[in-house]
């Protein structure tokens, strides 16, 4: 990274960390809930899907019943009690497409540091971008952290994660 300090500041409403089945159930809900909002999904990696689209090994299949798992506003249609993992990341981009939430995505942005300012009450994200890891700088009122609990950087190797 470099020590640079981003000169451009983009200033948003709400931001999103990850485009995975959480990031996004929130930007359908933000969007829904208050359309006046600008707001935006971070994604570090290429491609959305999270969990869905990482881990493509052969059996990868949900541990929760779909009904369960699957987001309120759009049920999930295959029927499977457990469903495989690909069947679950086409149901994740056919929703982010269906609802206007997938063109609210920036790919391979990474959030390196992140800050509070009560006297502005805004967060500042500074993110990597793209692949050659251009610094820029972002504000907003609101953060949601939908980044999931596995590390997306350590390759998976075929024992348990």
């Amino acid at each position: 990274m470099t020590a640079a300090t981003p000169v451009a500041t983009e200033r948003l409403d709400v931001v999103i960390i990850g485009a995975g089945m959480s990031g996004i159930s929130g930007a359908y809900y933000m969007q829904k809930n208050c359309p006046d909002r600008s707001i935006t999904i971070l994604e570090m990696r290429g491609a959305m899907g999270g969990t869905w689209d990482q881990f493509t090994y052969p059996g990868i299949r949900s541990d929760s019943p779909m009904i369960a798992f699957g987001y309120g506003f759009k049920p999930f249609k295959a029927y499977a009690h457990l469903a495989e993992g690909a069947q679950i990341n086409d149901y994740i981009k056919e929703t982010a497409d269906e609802n206007g939430i997938t063109g609210k995505i920036r790919y391979k942005h990474r959030i390196v540091a992140q800050s509070w300012s009560s006297e502005t009450k805004t967060w500042t994200l500074d993110v990597l971008v793209g692949d050659e890891k251009r610094l820029e700088r972002l504000e907003c009122n609101f953060v949601i952290c939908c980044s999931g609990y596995y590390d997306y950087d350590k390759p998976y190797d075929g024992g348990i994660i």
